[in-house]
């Protein structure tokens, strides 16, 4: 006699799966763009080459041939705040004092202890007739070098200054 098997029982039913519709199109975000570090020692390099081209051309007296070299020097590197500083003292022997002191706010922001700049920053600002940024500029000079090259004239040029 065969065992007798216990009657089958219905499997339940499963839920019905709803379709999971594919987008026309999925845009995938491209990874983000790391730093070649070839690119940026080579832009490093040519950064300092052109910044040295720039202050040849300069002393040379052939100021509009070593701005565009400092101006290429900053498009190399942007963050390059002796560069933005000889743009500023060239623009100012060019009389061009508000664009000069544009240069000059940007080489003093990156290189805030640059007191070169600050002189030059008073200058551009006293050649615009604003006294007291140039007052400030001048000041600042002073408090980075009290006894430096210019410190006598700044000294000076704040007595008279109104």
């Amino acid at each position: 006699m065969k065992a007798q098997e216990p009657p089958k029982q219905p499997e339940p039913a499963m839920p019905a799966v709803p379709a999971v519709k594919e987008p026309a199109q999925v845009k995938e975000t491209p990874p983000a763009k790391q730093a070649d570090p070839a690119k940026s020692a080579e832009s490093a390099a040519s950064y300092e080459e052109l910044l040295v081209k720039g202050r040849e051309l300069r002393i040379g007296g052939k100021n509009a041939a070593a701005l565009r070299e400092l101006r290429k020097a900053v498009a190399a590197n942007a963050k390059g705040a002796e560069a933005h500083g000889l743009i500023g003292q060239i623009l100012i022997e060019m009389d061009k004092a508000a664009e000069a002191a544009k240069s000059l706010r940007t080489a003093t922001t990156l290189n805030p202890g640059d007191a070169g700049s600050f002189f030059f920053l008073g200058t551009a600002y006293q050649i615009q007739g604003d006294v007291e940024k140039a007052k400030k500029a001048y000041e600042k000079y002073l408090f980075l070098k009290p006894t430096g090259e210019f410190a006598k004239d700044i000294r000076n040029i704040l007595k008279d200054l109104k």
